[in-house]
């Protein structure tokens, strides 16, 4: 694979913003880069951050991964659950992503809204793909599967036919999280779209 990198040294902060977005549409991973030659350099990572135009958060991304993950829970339960109303939720987000990020590229959205809508996503996509717990709740240093609340359907195939009953109601309010977080991201895009 190929990769860009931009450069975040306060001296350099190249390549421009605009390359980068060039660079993804043609395939390539953009890295930003400290340029660190010392451990002191590691702090220029919030430079390139900071210096985007747009945060480069790109949540379709993580929708992505959370369809995978999805799928491998669905393989998992087979017929005895559908997680169909996700995938469904899923793809609608997805098209509501990519006619966000089409008007912020636009100009439609202003660049302070469109990264107030992405920091806002953050809080609701991040916990729901890393915690069961309210906010405050977790021990970050707990490994989390990906999207555990869905996590027993993976466990599916040892569970004694006894406790199958108990694993669908996880299962049913794991989705029921989910599908509550995605419609509240799509809420969020909805407000930050100009009507």
């Amino acid at each position: 694979g190929v990769a860009v990198e931009l450069n975040a040294d306060p001296h350099r902060l190249d390549i421009d913003w605009r390359a980068c977005r060039i660079a993804q549409e043609k395939g390539a991973l953009v890295s930003i880069g400290p340029d660190a030659h010392s451990p002191q350099g590691f702090e220029h990572l919030e430079l390139g951050i900071a210096n985007a135009r747009i945060l480069p958060f790109d949540w379709r991304a993580t929708l992505h991964e959370f369809h995978e993950n999805l799928s491998s829970c669905q393989a998992a339960v087979g017929d005895a659950y559908s997680l169909a109303s996700s995938r469904e939720a899923m793809q609608g987000l997805v098209a509501a992503l990519d006619n966000f990020y089409a008007a912020a590229e636009s100009g439609a959205i202003s660049d302070a809204a469109a990264n107030n809508a992405i920091l806002r996503l953050a809080r609701i996509l991040v916990p729901i793909n890393h915690t069961l717990q309210p906010r405050f709740s977790h021990d970050p240093a707990s490994a989390m599967p990906a999207l555990p609340g869905l996590d027993v359907a993976h466990r599916w195939a040892q569970l004694p036919e006894a406790l199958q009953g108990f694993a669908l109601t996880q299962i049913r309010r794991g989705e029921n999280k989910l599908l509550g977080a995605l419609r509240q991201a799509r809420r969020e895009l909805q407000l930050a779209l100009p009507n």
